[in-house]
């Protein structure tokens, strides 16, 4: 009877270890996948944020400003009607951002235009209940 009490504790030890032990690494396995996908959308996000960087600088040594201002004025639109308009929160940063955006709009031409012009690709913001 005590082998018998002995090899049912050990039994139930040991599917117990091996149930942390597999869990563990599926835990780790999601998380490596999640760290990864994260890392490529950050590298991706950076690529196409330098290769516009490249056309801006390429455009201003031409002479041609104007163009350049067209080409960073698009981060700007997408941020404006993503995020800055999203009325449901009061986030610090957001309202900051927002604020320099509108003080660039009232001073650029190409850039409020690009804004006014760029307003029915965007869903209308959020508003609050």
């Amino acid at each position: 009877m005590k082998i018998f009490i002995a090899s049912l504790i050990f039994l139930v030890a040991g599917v117990v270890v091996g149930f942390y032990a597999r869990y563990s690494h599926e835990e780790r396995h999601v998380t490596n996948q999640a760290l990864e996908t994260g890392l490529q959308e950050m590298e991706s996000s950076s690529r196409e944020e330098a290769g516009r960087d490249i056309r801006a600088i390429e455009l201003i040594e031409s002479g041609k400003t104007t163009d350049a201002v067209q080409v960073l004025s698009r981060p700007i639109v997408a941020y404006y009607y993503v995020h800055a308009l999203d009325a449901g929160t009061n986030d610090e940063p957001r309202s900051k951002t927002r604020a320099m955006i509108e003080q660039l709009m009232s001073t650029n031409k190409i850039v409020a235009a690009a804004i006014t012009n760029s307003r029915t690709n965007y869903p209308p913001p959020k508003k609050v209940p």
